[in-house]
């Protein structure tokens, strides 16, 4: 039963894991040839990695690995999993916990600073309406200082871009990766990033310290 039960709770939770088993202790190379990778037994002195290769078919293959020393109950497997789901990952320049997860703007100053670029963004369409009638008319923003925004207008748009996909590519994307994020939660990630720059990464290191935190 706890057998069963260990094998249903990794083969859906911790599929990454499994392919990490695979790859450092089993010394498969773990890559898009391979498919339907899951694990088909426990026991007090192994485990075992069942999985199909593209040159052979619906073949199964199986790969035993051994444990490096026998355990003396079932019970003792989780402590045994995790540590070696830890050492795979860190041979495999990657975290041992996925990270499948957006946390949406929330707070004033996330709200302000998303304004803030959509106001900017506006502005290059609308320059009357944002740099004559509400700067200078309305705010009583200095006229010299008005003309210097509006003329500049489209450099503004393109450092605060470029700042924003610097962000990204440069700070995020490698934790998106490290944390194995899937490719639909990066789209979100990217296009938050681009919205509010180091803010949606600040959201994102909050997450990953609560994710290691479980």
């Amino acid at each position: 039963m706890d057998e069963k039960r260990i094998l249903s709770h990794m083969n859906k939770d911790h599929k990454l894991a499994i392919e990490d088993y695979l790859s450092v202790y089993g010394g498969i190379k773990v890559d898009s040839h391979l498919s339907n990778i899951r694990m088909t037994n426990i026991d007090l002195t192994s485990i075992t990695i069942t999985f199909n290769h593209t040159d052979l078919g619906d073949q199964d293959i199986v790969k035993p690995i051994q444990f490096d020393a026998p355990l003396t109950s079932l019970s003792e497997s989780r402590f045994k999993l995790i540590e070696m789901a830890k050492y795979a990952a860190q041979k495999r320049n990657v975290s041992h916990f996925q990270i499948q997860d957006i946390v949406y703007p929330s707070s004033i100053p996330e709200f302000t600073l998303l304004s803030l670029f959509f106001l900017l963004i506006f502005s290059y369409f609308r320059k009357d309406l944002i740099y004559d009638s509400l700067f200078k008319n309305y705010l009583n923003i200095p006229p010299n200082i008005v003309l210097f925004l509006k003329n500049n207008v489209h450099y503004t748009i393109f450092i605060t871009i470029l700042g924003h996909l610097s962000e990204f590519y440069l700070i995020l994307l490698p934790k998106l990766r490290f944390y194995r994020v899937p490719f639909d939660f990066k789209i979100e990630w990217f296009f938050f990033t681009f919205l509010e720059g180091y803010l949606a990464i600040r959201r994102f290191n909050k997450l990953v310290q609560k994710y290691s935190s479980h």
